[in-house]
C-alpha cells in the first residue's frame, strides 16, 4: 500500500495551510482519496504536484487560476502531473519541460529569443537617437525575460 498523507502532514511539508489544500482540492488541483472517516489522504505523486502549487501560491495565484490551468494540463497530458513543473511567467502559469515553455491554460508553447546585448546609449555609431526614452517605454512590449508566445 502506498503512503498517504493528511491534509495536516501535507500542510506540514508543503508550507501550506490544511485549509489551502482542501480549497485545491475542491477547485480540482489535486484528487486526494478520503480516508475512512471521510479525511482528505494525499499521495506523494499529489504532494509533488502540490510543491509548485505551493510556489504558484506564494506568487498570489488564486487557487481558483491554479484548477483552470490544471483543467489545462489534463486535457493535454495523460498521466499523473507530479512530473510537470509549473511556474509563473509574468501574468501567465507556464510549464517548463527541458527546453520547452507553454501556457498551461491555452497549450500555446513560447519561444525563447535572445534579445542580445542591450544596446549602447547614443546609438551604434556613437550618434545621439531621435527616440524619446520615455516614449519607448510605453510602446515597447514589457520584457518577458526572452520568451514570446507563438499560437500554432
Amino acid at each position: 500500500m502506498t503512503e498517504r498523507f493528511s491534509a495536516e502532514q501535507a500542510a506540514g511539508l508543503l508550507g501550506l495551510s490544511a485549509q489551502q489544500l482542501r480549497s485545491y482540492a475542491r477547485a480540482g488541483v489535486v484528487a486526494p482519496e478520503c480516508g475512512p472517516g471521510g479525511e482528505l489522504c494525499f499521495s506523494f505523486q499529489d504532494l509533488v504536484f502540490l510543491r509548485d502549487v505551493a510556489r504558484l501560491a506564494k506568487a498570489r495565484v488564486s487557487p481558483q487560476r491554479v484548477g483552470r490551468a490544471v483543467r489545462g494540463l489534463r486535457a493535454r497530458i495523460a498521466g499523473p502531473l507530479s512530473g510537470v513543473r509549473l511556474v509563473t511567467e509574468g501574468a501567465e502559469i507556464v510549464v517548463r519541460e527541458r527546453d520547452v515553455t507553454w501556457s498551461a491554460e491555452s497549450g500555446q508553447y513560447w519561444l525563447a529569443f535572445d534579445p542580445g546585448p542591450p544596446p549602447r546609449p547614443g546609438g551604434a555609431r556613437g550618434g545621439t537617437s531621435d527616440r524619446d526614452p520615455g516614449r519607448a517605454a510605453a510602446r515597447d512590449p514589457p520584457d518577458r525575460g526572452g520568451l514570446a508566445r507563438l499560437r500554432l
